[in-house]
């Protein structure tokens, strides 16, 4: 049964550091089947979202995206900004296109620059600070947990099997001796 727990542990931990490890500067962010989980870096979004917290976001058609959603955008060298949609600029600069005009909750101006609809990556339709926590907490020390995980199961196995298991066969033999 602990064999079993060492590998769910061991799991969990490649997968967190799989899924939300950073993106490789150039490449776009991980998306699995239309969601993408990602956690806050900055305040902007205080105090609806904190640094830390995960989200969750689903790909959405950008006709679809209202003033007060919360879209996830990528900018230049990749970076992903979450902010809340403030305007939404029809046919922007005779495009055709929607134009996206974001604010930080926690910001007292609006972004500089008009988000593209080719630009947003999705909608939030969930957080949670609690998880977020604990996913950002293993990355910063998926190593040291990766070692502490190790020699703790190695020592349990060890005490396990020699120290446990004499007293328990030590025993026995003194019940055959006693009849």
């Amino acid at each position: 049964m602990f064999h079993y727990a060492f590998y769910l542990i061991l799991l969990t931990l490649i997968l967190s550091v799989t899924l939300f490890s950073s993106q490789e500067v150039g490449a776009s962010p991980r998306t699995f089947g239309g969601f993408t989980l990602m956690t806050i870096l900055t305040n902007s979004m205080y105090p609806e979202l904190g640094v830390s917290d995960l989200v969750v976001l689903r790909e959405i058609d950008t006709d679809e995206i209202e003033i007060g959603d919360i879209i996830t955008h990528v900018r230049a060298q990749n970076t992903t900004v979450t902010h809340r949609v403030v305007d939404i600029i029809e046919n922007y600069n005779g495009t055709g296109e929607r134009g996206f005009r974001l604010r930080g909750d926690n910001n007292m101006v609006d972004d500089t620059m008009t988000v593209m609809p080719e630009q947003i990556v999705g909608r939030i339709i969930y957080s949670n600070a609690p998880i977020g926590q604990v996913i950002t907490f293993i990355q910063s020390y998926i190593l040291e947990i990766i070692v502490i995980t190790v020699t703790a199961t190695a020592s349990w196995i060890v005490i396990k099997k020699f120290i446990i298991g004499k007293s328990i066969d030590e025993e026995g033999m003194e019940d055959l001796t006693q009849t």
